[in-house]
């Protein structure tokens, strides 16, 4: 796998907001966690790696599909050489699917939640990282959902509710 960074860029502005980080002595931990970030076209991977994978996509997955595909073929420690440079503008705007989730989607967030719980269960058994480490990640990313939906007055607020409290 290659990977190389990108800018966000708000093309409404015309400047670039940052550039995502994509070096880290903890790749799937920091991964896991969102310290690195691999868009679903940021990593190019080999046609040969690739036909090797038993699953490709999820199609149960929609909110981060990428991050679910991405991790899945970290946990198969591929070789991976960086190119440092920026080589993708990242066009970030409101209507895009990455701010599903504080736009407070349902759909969207239950299919987030899926691909956390099927990550903590994959973590259990691969051991590729430190299970407490996600798991407390996923709790803070309930804790932000809950409280969007609180301060909002979500109709879904209970939901996210018992959820967070199952989970803790």
């Amino acid at each position: 796998m290659s990977v190389c960074k990108l800018v966000y860029f708000d093309f409404d502005k015309g400047i670039g907001t940052k550039v995502n980080k994509i070096v880290s002595n903890n790749l799937i931990e920091d991964y896991l966690t969102g310290k690195i970030k691999f868009l679903t076209f940021t990593p190019v991977w080999t046609k040969e790696f690739l036909n090797k994978q038993v699953e490709l996509f999820d199609e149960t997955i929609t909110n981060l599909d990428d991050w679910d595909f991405n991790l899945r073929m970290l946990y198969q420690s591929p070789k991976i050489v960086y190119i440092h440079e920026v080589l993708i503008k990242y066009r970030v705007h409101g209507n895009s699917l990455s701010q599903e989730i504080r736009k407070l989607n349902f759909n969207e967030i239950k299919s987030e939640f899926r691909a956390r719980e099927k990550h903590l269960k994959l973590i259990k058994l691969n051991k590729k990282s430190n299970y407490k480490v996600l798991e407390n990640s996923n709790i803070t990313q309930y804790k932000f959902i809950l409280r969007e939906a609180l301060v909002t007055n979500n109709d879904n607020k209970f939901f996210y509710f018992k959820y967070l409290l199952l989970k803790q």
